[in-house]
């Protein structure tokens, strides 16, 4: 196709991005190893395409994976799953929908969530110099040189402080931990969220017992690992702390929150597996 029947696609500007493919030339041109590589954007396709991959079904479809001792199940995540079931009834198919809406609706949330975390990371000088913090872990200091990590930390961390601000303003976000707090509470307190933590994930009413919480079958699905990875990118700063860990309203009978008792269950699921 040529410049006077399609436009050029402009190219994306937000995060994340994940690059697939390899990255070896074997003497190559550049042209045939850009062919190799697919850039996917954005959190949500970035799962669904990773969890559609080759690779990652048949780590997922492994004993340990498919074991009845674990929650985890690949086909809640795949967001193209669907019945086969020849007999399916139109009230199945509603069903369905809903189902689609509640895990988009729960998705777009964390691209919403992401939004204000940037505020919240970046809410002073001192705080955007820590969340940079990361750039000193024993895995970055063999890929930066002690100069690079220094530049990273203070010009990285002052261009964020700036950025953020300029977010707030476009974003009209006044108090922007308040802002955090409240969709963190939206999540807790939602019917198909959290419902008040008697839902362990963010699945359909199914899972739910007649007294309202959920079964011990109950298992994840994307929209919980989406919204787990915006707050895992987070865990090492004072806005994660101050939202998940030292809470104190909302406490249950356990004293813990909601939001706190699941993002640890979910870090089980993802890191203990």
């Amino acid at each position: 196709m040529t410049t006077t029947t399609k436009k050029e696609e402009k190219p994306y500007r937000k995060v994340p991005i994940v690059i697939l493919g390899q990255n070896e030339t074997d003497g190559k041109s550049n042209e045939e190893e850009k062919q190799k590589l697919q850039q996917i954007n954005g959190s949500d396709e970035i799962i669904s395409t990773l969890l559609n991959h080759e690779y990652i079904k048949d780590i997922l479809q492994n004993e340990k994976w498919n074991s009845k001792t674990t929650e985890m199940n690949m086909n809640k995540f795949l967001s193209n799953a669907s019945t086969s079931s020849s007999d399916s009834t139109s009230a199945i198919e509603e069903k369905e929908s809903e189902e689609e809406k509640n895990k988009k609706k729960w998705i777009e949330y964390s691209n919403d969530l992401s939004l204000i975390l940037y505020p919240n990371i970046c809410r002073t000088l001192s705080d955007s110099y820590k969340t940079f913090s990361y750039i000193d872990e024993e895995k970055n200091q063999q890929q930066f040189s002690t100069f690079q990590r220094f530049s990273i930390k203070t010009i990285g961390s002052l261009a964020m402080y700036f950025a953020a601000s300029r977010i707030k303003k476009k974003y009209n976000i006044e108090d922007e931990r308040k802002a955090l707090l409240d969709k963190i509470v939206d999540m807790e307190q939602a019917k198909d969220g959290l419902d008040g933590g008697k839902k362990k994930f963010l699945v359909d009413d199914e899972d739910v017992t007649e007294e309202g919480k959920q079964s011990d079958d109950g298992h994840p699905g994307l929209a919980d690992l989406s919204i787990y990875g915006v707050l895992k990118s987070i865990e090492h700063t004072d806005a994660f702390h101050d939202v998940v860990i030292e809470r104190k309203d909302g406490e249950n009978e356990n004293g813990d929150v909601a939001i706190k008792q699941w993002y640890y269950r979910m870090k089980d699921q993802v890191e203990g597996n």
